[in-house]
Formats: C-alpha cells, sequence, structure tokens
C-alpha cells in the first residue's frame, strides 16, 4: 500500500492503510518543518518536510533509520 495524503477541509491526513491521522504541523525558528501525526492511539510520529528543486519528501525518524517517502502525482 502507498501511503496517500488527504486534505479534508482545513485538517489535512495521513493514510498509511493500517493507519490514518490527522496532521498538525510544527517549525522550528523557520529552519525546519514537521508533520505531526495527533489522532489518539497515533499521537507523536513526527514527519520532516523536506522540499528540493526536484521533489518534495517527508522523513520519519524513528531512532534508527530514516524512511523517506517521496510525493507523486
Amino acid at each position: 500500500m502507498t501511503p496517500t495524503v488527504e486534505k479534508k477541509g482545513e485538517s489535512v491526513w495521513f493514510d498509511f492503510g493500517g493507519w490514518k491521522s490527522e496532521m498538525a504541523a510544527r517549525q522550528e525558528q523557520g529552519v525546519a518543518m514537521w508533520l505531526v501525526t495527533i489522532a489518539p492511539g497515533e499521537i507523536g510520529f513526527e514527519f520532516e518536510v523536506k522540499n528540493s528543486q526536484s521533489s518534495q519528501t517527508l522523513v520519519l525518524n524513528d531512532g534508527q533509520r530514516d524512511y523517506v517517502f517521496i510525493a507523486t502525482k
């Protein structure tokens, strides 16, 4: 399953098939931005937003490895 990002009204949702969550944004003094899960039972997963000229990615770090999700159209 490929995870999806959906906009529902003013909310952004991540759907990974087995679980989904509404997201909140967190920014660190203009340096980096994260999207953070806020659904009960899924609170606290932080996806760092990384943009370049060639791609948009989200990076989830679990303390041992990075999981990189690359935007597709």
